[in-house]
């Protein structure tokens, strides 16, 4: 005669006493469906790329400020250069020597042929995006200061997120704010 025993948590066995052993053993433990599922569920592929995309967002953004940065660094650099280039000539030489500012062309430039004009060939062009508030001449007398009765530029460099202030004493030293 064919015994047969079932329990809660261990399953149903069904045995053959002439035998002595176990035919048929079943289990009926729950389950989580977690133990039989193979690879990410749709739930965990949207909050994955939802991490992914804000992630990349917030690296986009700073990658996109510290490059706005670096172009205005780079024109304020440009800047300061030409004018204590200017400065270093007008000692050098011992004549007068003029940095012209054009904001609405967005260029500057060392005026070589003394003309008062910023001529295509002496004009260097701002990075894109990098703006000069005004028009503004800088004349460097011989002894390098600034040129008698001429008023000390203050140059504003600016971008969408920052701006830079480049001066010029009256002793002609350059300075960055």
């Amino acid at each position: 005669m064919w015994q047969h025993s079932c329990y809660a948590y261990s399953g149903c066995s069904v045995r053959d006493p002439q035998i002595g052993g176990t035919l048929v053993s079943t289990s009926s433990k729950p389950t989580s469906g977690r133990h039989r599922e193979a690879g990410l569920g749709l739930m965990e592929t949207i909050v994955g790329l939802l991490v992914v995309l804000i992630v990349g967002s917030v690296l986009l953004h700073l990658g996109r400020m510290g490059f706005a940065i670096y172009r205005l660094n780079a024109a304020t650099g440009g800047i300061t250069e030409e004018l204590e280039l200017a400065r270093g000539k007008a000692m050098e030489s011992r004549t007068s020597v003029s940095v012209i500012f054009d904001a609405k062309e967005k260029r500057f430039g060392l005026d070589r042929n003394c003309n008062g004009r910023l001529d295509s060939v002496e004009a260097e062009e701002l990075p894109a995006g990098v703006d000069i508030a005004e028009d503004a001449i800088v004349i460097f007398a011989r002894s390098g200061n600034l040129a008698p009765g001429s008023k000390q530029p203050d140059i504003i460099i600016s971008n969408t997120t920052k701006s830079r202030r480049v001066s010029v004493s009256k002793s002609g030293t350059v300075e960055v704010d």
